[in-house]
């Protein structure tokens, strides 16, 4: 697979192509460059590229160094985007050629649990509509991954959102679309969803049963 130089890379975004990172998340969260989807080398690559990507996307891919031919074979392999190559030297040569980059705040969940109690913000799910009805964090908005894209206009880009998911990966999976979005006022919780359940200052709601549920009980 090609690697690409800074100067062309920026050369390809200019003309309409796409940044892939795919390093870890906690990399991707600490600096990334403007405008980059992040999909991680994971299980759920295929699911996140089928969701956001499509065939006539260009992309140029960020990899951490040694995992470039792996990142473009499994892309490829997907079939859902054209990938033109990687960037040579991955996403610190981005840096030392002085080109733009950009954070998130990522915060733990003893850190969400104070910020729960003092802050105002809106708190997203991105979870399943399924896993969301079952039970979740007191005050969260459902809006799963596969919808994001599409709901993004109808949300305020002014106002702050902290974002969780079933893993840290798919919150960070999740406000890399957001960022995308001209969204500026973000917080990842890199904790995921079991773990916010486990913390006893973090409030969850759980779906009542009823005489239809066919695991209710009269005792």
């Amino acid at each position: 697979m090609k690697p690409i130089s800074t100067k062309e890379a920026t050369s390809l975004i200019d003309g309409g192509a796409i940044i892939i990172d795919t390093r870890p998340s906690a990399a991707f969260l600490s600096g990334f460059v403007p405008g980059s989807i992040h999909i991680p080398l994971s299980p759920s690559l295929s699911t996140y590229a089928e969701l956001t990507l499509d065939p006539e996307y260009s992309a140029i891919l960020i990899a951490e160094p040694g995992q470039e031919e792996h990142a473009s074979r499994s892309f490829i392999k997907t079939g859902v985007v054209s990938v033109a190559g990687y960037l040579e030297g991955g996403y610190d040569a981005w840096v030392a050629a002085g080109g733009a980059t950009d954070i998130i705040i990522d915060i733990d969940a003893e850190e969400f649990a104070i910020d729960y109690k003092f802050d105002e913000f809106y708190l997203i799910d991105t979870r399943s509509d399924e896993a969301y009805e079952a039970d979740h964090v007191e005050y969260a908005e459902s809006i799963p991954l596969a919808d994001i894209e599409e709901n993004t206009d109808a949300l305020s880009a002014t106002a702050s959102y902290y974002i969780y998911g079933e893993t840290a990966e798919e919150a960070a999976f999740a406000a890399s679309l957001f960022r995308r979005a001209d969204f500026h006022k973000l917080r990842v919780i890199t904790a995921g969803y079991d773990e916010l359940k486990a913390n006893p200052d973090i409030t969850i709601l759980k779906k009542k049963k009823t005489k239809g549920d066919s695991k209710f009980s009269d005792n």
